[in-house]
C-alpha cells in the first residue's frame, strides 16, 4: 500500500512527465536507436526482418525492425531502409529469380520485341539506323541495339535483319547507288569493254561465236 515514485529504463531516451506504466517505470516518448516505442509507452528492441541481409547498429525504423544496409536477391532497399520485393517493368519477357537491380525491379533474362537487355538486366528500346528504310519495330532486335529491318534504302541490301552497303562488282565501269541493289551488288549503268548490261542491269560478258563457213 506504499506509493513509490516510477523509475526510468534504461533504453528510453525521453520520459513523459506523470504517467507511469504497469511495470513501475515512467512511460517514454522517445527511445533509444535500437529500440522502439511500443503501445504501453515502453521501448522494445527492434527486431529484424526476413527479406534482411546486413542491419545497420542501432537504428530502428517505425515497423519495429532494424534498419537495413543490405537485402537479399529479390529485395531492394527503399528510403526508410526496409527491404522492399522487387517488382518487374513491362518490357520484359522473362526475369531472373533472385536477382534484384537498383531501380527496384528484377533484373531480365530475355526482352519483349523491340527491346534489347542492357548490360544490368534492364530492358532498353531499340534504335532504328539511317540506313533503313521500313523496320520491324515488334521483332527481336539485331546488332544488339537496333531494329530488325524489313526494308533498306537505296544502295543497301538486306541480311539478317541488317541493311549492309552495297557492293561494286568489278566488270562495272559506273555504278547506280540510287536504285535497289541487285542481290548484294550495286546495279550498273554502263560496263567494261568486255562485258554488256544485260536485262537486270548486270555486266555479262560477251559470248564468243565462231561461224565455220563452207565453201561449195
Amino acid at each position: 500500500g506504499i506509493c513509490t515514485a516510477c523509475g526510468s529504463h534504461a533504453n528510453c531516451k525521453t520520459t513523459t512527465t506523470g504517467t507511469c506504466v504497469g511495470n513501475g517505470v515512467l512511460a517514454c516518448s522517445a527511445c533509444n536507436g535500437a529500440y522502439y516505442l511500443n503501445s504501453n509507452g515502453i521501448c522494445t528492441a527492434c527486431g529484424s526482418h526476413a527479406n534482411c541481409k546486413t542491419t545497420t547498429t542501432g537504428t530502428c525504423v517505425g515497423n519495429g525492425v532494424l534498419a537495413c544496409s543490405a537485402c537479399n536477391g529479390a529485395y531492394y532497399l527503399n528510403s526508410n531502409g526496409i527491404c522492399t520485393a522487387c517488382g518487374t517493368h513491362a518490357n520484359c519477357q522473362t526475369t531472373t529469380t533472385g536477382t534484384c537491380v537498383g531501380n527496384g525491379i528484377l533484373a531480365c533474362s530475355a526482352c519483349n520485341g523491340g527491346y534489347y537487355l542492357n548490360s544490368t538486366g534492364i530492358c532498353t528500346k531499340c534504335t532504328a539506323h539511317t540506313n533503313c528504310a521500313v523496320t520491324n519495330t515488334g521483332a527481336k532486335c539485331v546488332s544488339t541495339s537496333v531494329y530488325a529491318c524489313t526494308t533498306c534504302n537505296s544502295g543497301y541490301y538486306l541480311k539478317s535483319g541488317v541493311c549492309t552497303e552495297c557492293a561494286a562488282h568489278p566488270n562495272c565501269a559506273s555504278a547506280n547507288t540510287g536504285i535497289q541493289c541487285i542481290g548484294t551488288l550495286y546495279a550498273c549503268n554502263t560496263c567494261n569493254g568486255a562485258y554488256y548490261l544485260n536485262y537486270s542491269s548486270i555486266c555479262a560478258k560477251f559470248a564468243v561465236f565462231v561461224a565455220l563457213l563452207t565453201t561449195m
